[in-house]
This record gives structure tokens, C-alpha cells and sequence, in this order.
């Protein structure tokens, strides 16, 4: 069967309904996922920085972080893995897929010995000699820092499992397991709350039980339901050359993301001690959160990205970039506003105390998840052609700026919050250099997007925004200002982006689904 026909078979109307049934449903149980994940996560970061206090909290963060550093290295080799494997699945070979499954597994093995080597020395070393913490819990410290050892470790060899479950796209698996951990941290917090003991130490004790509970449920579902799971020693040389290739690029992108974030909190924490590690804590976790919304859908799309690359059929994998753009947009910008506005209100009624800086530090890095999350589909539409040298190159490379350029402002006296402006201008020069490697990789028109995603959600942006500052000028009371903000959010962007970021397909879809789904039961 030549490419033409897999194209053909691809563009068939029941081929693709089937896709977008999948694509919706798995959506929905990601949005099942987030809903518990996000009641759950609030009200444990709030119980959290309140038992640990706000200094604990933030060597926490700060120390769990020198390790965290190395995520970098399995976050390549779980994407790699997601693509490799989802790449088989289109193209229907599951002895590729049994060899794929095996090589990653070990060589994650090796990873996890060559983190736990470089972890106790070169890492234990910096522990001791770079980072601020108080001396009376420097012991503690060191305790938070070998346990998060453990779990890089863990994490590192599990890696490929949670990847086999997107890659079949198994997301109400997915759902359940996250919303069982989610439980399981609300259990630890109680725990937490009743205890006597050094309640940093029992927090990352407690946080490692639940990870190794979370891997092992991973492992024993994974090894039911998927063949590639049995695992033997057996590596394919030209597959281990070719993912070795895929991942050492890989590793440069991931290494930016993860110095974006623990590399930050370092620089933080060096200059102004743990405190401002809170605050950075605080407006990450509230990127995560937000992320969640634009990831859940993304994560719903990646694999029939991949898998309509592997059968040939670009069209209908620009289309799917197209509509994940418009979606993320709109799904952001629903939940992006309110904080932006609402950003001290919220976080009182979410933590109660906060530290200084938290509001400007959420503000901004909002702006960064924005940009961030559009860039999302590009991503996963370049790690598809396997063709990811120039890519990782040039985004890794302008990404890696974020530390010594951030280090250069510390030092010279400037405010804590230029690191997230600097973050802010390296997203927009990456959003950029994604437009351009893109095209030509799969013969994508920037110039429609530019167009038909990205003027229309700017016109659609302007428009929100209007009514919000006239909101914030009249003076309401909080509370009511809150959920007007919120109301306003939500219906103009849904309204605006229907009447001019929508084309007439979509337009018409959603009219359709809206008379059979919702008018018919009315």
C-alpha cells in the first residue's frame, strides 16, 4: 500500500469520525482528571504552605529541585518513547513496537544508575556548598534530597510505561490512576497535619510513598493490557542508534525546560533566599494548573498527530494543528484573564498568606503559559517527522539563555520578577523559530495560521480585554467583581472566538453537536 492510499484511507469520513470520537471522549476523561486534580491540588498546596511554613516550603522546592534537574534526561525518553511507539501503532508493527519498549527500558535502566552516581557526589556537593538554607535545617534538607533520589530514580525506569498509555491512547486509565494519587497526596496532607515529628522530612518520606504506589499501578496495568510490555534483554542496534540520535537532541529541549524552572528557583534562592522560592513555587504551581486545561486537550491530540504523519496524511495533521491552536486559546484564555485581573483575590482565598512577589510572579508567568501551551501542537508535530536536530538546536539553544541572562539582571541589582520577563521574551523567540523549522518539515503554511489562528485570537484577545479594564475601573466589591470577571472571561471568548476566530466547518460542527446533543434533550 503506497502512501497515496494511506492518505486516501485516512481522509475516509468514517475513518475520521472515529478519530474525533476518540479524540472527544479522551478529552472528556482528561477533563475528569483535571477537575479532581485541581480541587485536590489547591486545597493541598494550601494546607501544605501552612503546615511546612513558608521557609520549609521553600527548601523543599528549592533542594528537590537540584535533583529535579536531571528530568530532563527521562522527559527525552518519554517523549521519545510516546513517538516512537505511537509512530508503530500507525503504521500497525507490533514487533517494532516490543523492540522500542525494550531498548528505552534499558537504557533507562543505565540512566537511573548514572543519576543516583552523579546525584550523591556532584550533586550532594552543591547541596553543600551553593544552596541557602538555614543551618538548623540544613539535616533536614539533606534528608528531602536523598529521597529525591529515590524518586528521580523510580521515575526515570517507570518512564516508558506512562508513555505505552498515551501512545495507545488509554486516557480513562490515565484519569483514574492521576485521580487516585491525586487522593493519595489529600491522605498524606491529613497525615501531615496530625503529626509531631519533622513535618519536611514526613512530607517528602510520604511524597515518595506515594510515587512508588503511583509507578507500581503503572507497571502492573501496563503489563495486562500491552503485549510490548513483556520485557526481554534484547536491544536493535539500528533502533538504539536512531533513538539515540532522536534523544540526545531531544535532551537539549527538555534540559531548557527543566533549568527554565529548577535552574530559576537556584538563582532565586541564591540571591534572596527561600522565601522567594515560595513565590516562584506558588506561580509554577499555578502554571501547572492552567496548563492542565490546554495539556489535557493537547495530550488527547498528540497521538493522531503522530499517527497521521505515520500513514502520510498531512492535511488532516494540519488540520488538527489548527483546531488544537484555536482550542488552547480559547481554553486558556477563559482561565488566563481572571488570574491576570484577580490575582490577589484569588490567592487569598486559595492560601490565605502568600509571600511577597507571588502576585507579580503569577501575572507574568501566565503570560509565558500562553505562549507556551500555543506552542504545544508545533512541538509535537516536529518529535512526529523524527527530524528534531535544528529544531532542539535552535529552541533548546535560545532557551538555555534563560539562566546566564536572568543571572546577569540579578547581578547587576535588578527586580526578582526579570527572570520571568526575560522567560516571557525567549517564549515569544521560540514561538517564532517553531513557525519557521515547522514549515518546511511538514509543508505547513504559517502564513494561514499566522492568519487564521493567530490575528483572529490577538482581535479576540483585544476585545475580551476591554470590558475587564472598564470592570476593574468601576470599583465593585471583590467578591462581585471576581465573579463577574470570571463570567466575562468565559462567554466573550467563547462568543468572540465563535464569531471571528471560528471558520464555517467549525462553525458548523459545533452547531450541529449543540442540536443533537443538547437542543433534542431539551
Amino acid at each position: 500500500m503506497g502512501k497515496g492510499d494511506l492518505v486516501t484511507q485516512s481522509q475516509d469520513p468514517d475513518n475520521i469520525s472515529k478519530n474525533n470520537r476518540r479524540i472527544a471522549k479522551n478529552t472528556l476523561m482528561l477533563y475528569l482528571r483535571m477537575f479532581f486534580m485541581t480541587v485536590i491540588s489547591l486545597y493541598t498546596s494550601r494546607v501544605i504552605l501552612q503546615v511546612l511554613g513558608v521557609e520549609d516550603f521553600g527548601i523543599y522546592n528549592v533542594v528537590g529541585g537540584v535533583i529535579a534537574l536531571f528530568g530532563f534526561l527521562s522527559n527525552a525518553l518519554s517523549s521519545a518513547s510516546q513517538r516512537y511507539i505511537a509512530h508503530a501503532i500507525g503504521e500497525g508493527n507490533v514487533d517494532r513496537q516490543k523492540l522500542i519498549f525494550c531498548t528505552i527500558m534499558i537504557v533507562n535502566v543505565f540512566l537511573a544508575i548514572f543519576i543516583f552516581i552523579v546525584g550523591e557526589t556532584i550533586g550532594l556537593w552543591f547541596v553543600h556548598n551553593q544552596i541557602n538554607v538555614p543551618a538548623e535545617r540544613f539535616d533536614a534538607a539533606i534528608w528531602v534530597y536523598h529521597l529525591s533520589i529515590i524518586s528521580a530514580m523510580i521515575g526515570v525506569v517507570s518512564t516508558p510505561y506512562n508513555g505505552l498509555v498515551i501512545a495507545h491512547e488509554r486516557m480513562d486509565a490515565f484519569a483514574y490512576i492521576s485521580i487516585l494519587e491525586a487522593f493519595l497526596k489529600l491522605g498524606m496532607v491529613f497525615l501531615l497535619m496530625f503529626v509531631t515529628v519533622d513535618k519536611l522530612i514526613l512530607y517528602a518520606v510520604l511524597y515518595l510513598c506515594v510515587f512508588i504506589i503511583i509507578r507500581i499501578i503503572y507497571t502492573v496495568y501496563c503489563g495486562k493490557r500491552f503485549e510490548e510490555t513483556h520485557f526481554s534483554w534484547q536491544i536493535d542496534r539500528p533502533l538504539l542508534k536512531e533513538l539515540t540520535s532522536y534523544v540526545s537532541w531531544d535532551l537539549i529541549g527538555n534540559f531548557a525546560s527543566t533549568l527554565a524552572v529548577q535552574g530559576v528557583n537556584i538563582l532565586l534562592n541564591i540571591f534572596f533566599g527561600p522565601v522567594l522560592n515560595t513565590a516562584r513555587t506558588i506561580s509554577i504551581q499555578v502554571q501547572g494548573l492552567l496548563q492542565m486545561f490546554a495539556g489535557n486537550f493537547q495530550s488527547a491530540v498528540n497521538p493522531q498527530i503522530i499517527k497521521s504523519y505515520a500513514k502520510g496524511d498531512l492535511s488532516y495533521m494540519h488540520s488538527l494543528i489548527f483546531r488544537s491552536g484555536k482550542l488552547t486559546f480559547v481554553l486558556m484564555g477563559m482561565l488566563i484573564l481572571p488570574f491576570i485581573f484577580e490575582t490577589p483575590y484569588i490567592l487569598d482565598l486559595w492560601l490565605g498568606e502568600y509571600p511577597d512577589y507571588a502576585v507579580p510572579f503569577v501575572k507574568l508567568t501566565l503570560v509565558v503559559t500562553l505562549i507556551d501551551s500555543m506552542a504545544l501542537p508545533f512541538m509535537i508535530a516536529v518529535r512526529a517527522t523524527g527530524k528534531i536536530k535544528f529544531y532542539c538546536i535552535v529552541t533548546g539553544g535560545l532557551s538555555l539563555m534563560l539562566v546566564p541572562v536572568s543571572y546577569i539582571f540579578l547581578k547587576l541589582g535588578a527586580d526578582p520578577t526579570v527572570v520571568v520577563l526575560v522567560q516571557i521574551v525567549i517564549a515569544s523567540l521560540c514561538f517564532v523559530a517553531r513557525l519557521i523549522i515547522v514549515k518546511p518539515l511538514i509543508s505547513f503554511s504559517v502564513r494561514a495560521y499566522v492568519n487564521d489562528v493567530l490575528l483572529k485570537s490577538a482581535v479576540v484577545g483585544v476585545l475580551t480585554l476591554v470590558p475587564h479594564f472598564l470592570l476593574v475601573k468601576l470599583g465593585f466589591n471583590p467578591h462581585l467583581e471576581f465573579f463577574i470577571c470570571l463570567f466575562l472571561s468565559v462567554t466573550l471568548i467563547i462568543a468572540f472566538s465563535y464569531a471571528i476566530l471560528l471558520d464555517n466547518v467549525e462553525r458548523n460542527y459545533i452547531r450541529q453537536l449543540v442540536e443533537s446533543k443538547i437542543l433534542r434533550r431539551i
